[in-house]
C-alpha cells in the first residue's frame, strides 16, 4: 500500500508541475515552431517523459529550469528530425517568422545564389569562406587582413540580406 501512495504523490506532484508551467512551456516552444499543436505535443511528451522516468524535482535545485532546458532540447531534436523543414539558418528564421517554405530546395539553392551574388563582392567572399568553406572568422579575418568584428559585421549583413529577400518572395 505505501508503494501506491508513493505513486500517488508522485502522480500529484508531477500534475501540479504540469499545471504550473505549461502554458509557459507552450510559448516558450512556439517561439522556435510556430504550430500550437506541435508545440503542446513537444510540452507533453516532456512531461510523459519525466514521469515515466520518474524523475524526483525534489532533488532539482531549480525545477523551471530543468523543465525549459528539457522542453528547449526536445524542441531543437523536433527540429533536427525535420530535416527538409529546417536544413539552414535560413529556414530556421522562416519557421519563427510563421513563413510556409514552399519552395523547393533547388529552387531555393537558386534564390539564396541570387541574392549572395548581389552582395558587395568583399560581403560576398566572406559570407562564403564562412558557409561553404567553413572557415572561422578568425580564419577569414587573419586570410584578408582584417579584424574579426569586420567578418561578424559582413556575415551579419548578409543574413539580414539574405533573411529579409526570402522572406518577402
Amino acid at each position: 500500500m505505501a508503494q501506491l501512495s508513493i505513486s500517488e504523490d508522485y502522480t500529484s506532484h508531477i500534475s501540479k508541475a504540469y499545471e504550473e508551467n505549461f502554458k509557459s512551456l507552450c510559448a516558450q516552444v512556439f517561439k522556435m515552431v510556430p504550430d500550437y499543436n506541435v508545440a503542446k505535443d513537444i510540452v507533453q511528451e516532456v512531461f510523459i517523459k519525466v514521469w515515466k522516468n520518474q524523475i524526483d524535482f525534489t532533488n532539482i535545485s531549480n525545477t523551471n529550469h530543468y523543465l525549459n532546458r528539457a522542453v528547449k532540447n526536445r524542441c531543437l531534436n523536433y527540429l533536427r528530425d525535420k530535416k527538409e523543414v529546417c536544413t539552414d539558418d535560413f529556414n530556421i528564421y522562416n519557421l519563427k517568422h510563421s513563413r510556409p517554405i514552399t519552395l523547393e530546395k533547388e529552387e531555393l539553392s537558386e534564390q539564396i545564389s541570387k541574392i549572395i551574388s548581389s552582395l558587395p563582392e568583399r560581403c560576398q567572399l566572406i559570407f562564403k569562406m564562412s558557409r561553404y568553406e567553413e572557415k572561422k572568422y578568425a580564419e577569414i579575418a587573419e586570410e584578408l587582413g582584417i579584424s574579426v568584428k569586420t567578418v561578424e559585421n559582413q556575415i551579419s549583413r548578409a543574413l539580414k540580406t539574405l533573411r529579409s529577400s526570402l522572406l518577402y518572395k
